[in-house]
């Protein structure tokens, strides 16, 4: 016996019903959503040739050009030591530095593009994400900084065993810590431009304070204790010690070149101060996972439409003119959309399809990632989210 019921002649026959089954969570999913996420890493990096020209030529200038533009005056002080060797540690953090940087603002691009929300509502925890890109944002910063070791002939740095899985450890350790760090502020910032300002802001003070091109030793009272508050410190001691370790260097070079770090008098060992970066590195990875924050429009004016159509000019020149055309779906929640810039030469289409979601879909999303609704507002300035605001910004969190 069948339980469906008949339908009534000449009514229409209901729409079909599609019906979407989430596969249950598991350590193998989770593994594979991290997989997948730094392998997108990977091969992005690997797509960008010039990214990876780019990213060198900093670490190269301070190597090279400041490094030979200021041995004459400071051929006194570095005990018959060449400027670039002694800066060289210092440029292999750099150079990981920039990059993982440069990695995590990778986030920033993909809200604005979209693709993030499209991965947000993935079946699979948050975290699983968030670890995903600072592992493969780590992986690509470590692969630029093998570069950097690779010129240590260049420097008059031997070369051994124990420098090179010296070396990348402790490079794989500060890109983990420094994209984790980048990944949190990534996530909380709404355009490029304002990460591009907050590193500059951020990254580079901490860079010059570390001793990362002069010694940490005899420091003036204020730029000592910034020092010691610098992250950045416990990632160049222990890199310059292991490189100097490989160079036949008098103890009185070593201890003016490369003093000990000390805290009122005690001196910190270098296994601290590498647990420091990691330790580091952990806490910046859950600040990135506690909370998540989402920006979309509110669907409710597209039911005004007519026709479910619209026509918008988005400018008007005497040499251009940009017109906004949609198409709007309430059925499949779809908006198709399509920008026409018409100009002189011709006419070019931008076409878009964005597939819209409600803030209660958002929210019912977030509790299967196994996340709440923290806030909820009408725009970036905290207005109130009311039945007329166009737009929300949602923070999510555990």
């Amino acid at each position: 016996m069948s339980d469906a019921v008949p339908a009534t002649a000449g009514a229409a026959a209901p729409p079909p019903t599609v019906q979407v089954r989430v596969p249950p969570r598991s350590w193998r999913s989770e593994l594979r959503a991290i997989k997948i996420v730094w392998r997108r890493e990977l091969i992005r990096f690997r797509s960008d040739r010039l990214r990876i020209v780019t990213s060198l030529v900093q670490p190269l200038l301070f190597l090279f050009v400041l490094g030979s533009g200021l041995q004459q005056l400071s051929s006194a002080s570095t005990h018959g030591v060449d400027l670039k060797t002694f800066i060289y540690p210092g440029i292999l953090c750099i150079a990981v530095m920039f990059t993982a940087m440069f990695s995590a603002a990778s986030i920033v691009w993909d809200r604005e593009f979209g693709f993030l929300r499209e991965m947000m509502v993935a079946p699979v925890r948050r975290s699983s994400i968030v670890i995903g890109k600072v592992f493969g944002g780590a992986t690509v910063a470590s692969l630029q900084g093998l570069i950097l070791l690779a010129l240590a002939w260049t420097v008059h740095v031997p070369y051994s065993l124990g420098l090179i899985f010296g070396v990348f450890g402790l490079q794989l350790l500060l890109a983990f810590s420094i994209t984790a760090f980048g990944v949190m502020i990534a996530a909380r910032i709404k355009q490029i431009q304002s990460f591009m300002g907050v590193m500059q802001m951020i990254v580079t003070p901490m860079f010059f304070i570390s001793g990362a091109l002069f010694p940490s030793g005899d420091l003036p009272g204020w730029l000592a204790v910034l020092n010691r508050l610098d992250p950045i410190t416990y990632a160049v001691s222990p890199m310059r010690t292991l490189v100097f370790a490989n160079l036949h260097l008098s103890s009185e070079a070593t201890q003016a070149l490369n003093p000990p770090i000390t805290w009122f008098g005690w001196e910190v060992p270098l296994a601290l101060q590498v647990f420091m970066i990691f330790a580091l590195g952990m806490v910046m990875l859950g600040i990135a996972i506690a909370g998540v924050l989402v920006e979309a429009f509110v669907p409710s004016y597209l039911h005004r439409l007519r026709d479910d159509q619209y026509v918008d000019a988005e400018a008007v020149g005497v040499t251009e003119a940009v017109l906004d055309v949609g198409r709007h779906d309430p059925v499949a929640q779809r908006l198709d959309e399509t920008h026409i810039v018409f100009t002189r030469d011709g006419v070019r289409l931008y076409p878009i399809v964005c597939r819209y979601a409600w803030p209660s879909e958002l929210d019912l999303m977030a509790r299967i990632a196994g996340l709440r609704l923290v806030d909820r507002w009408g725009g970036w300035n905290h207005e109130p989210f009311t039945a007329a605001s166009r737009l929300h910004v949602s923070v999510y969190g555990h």
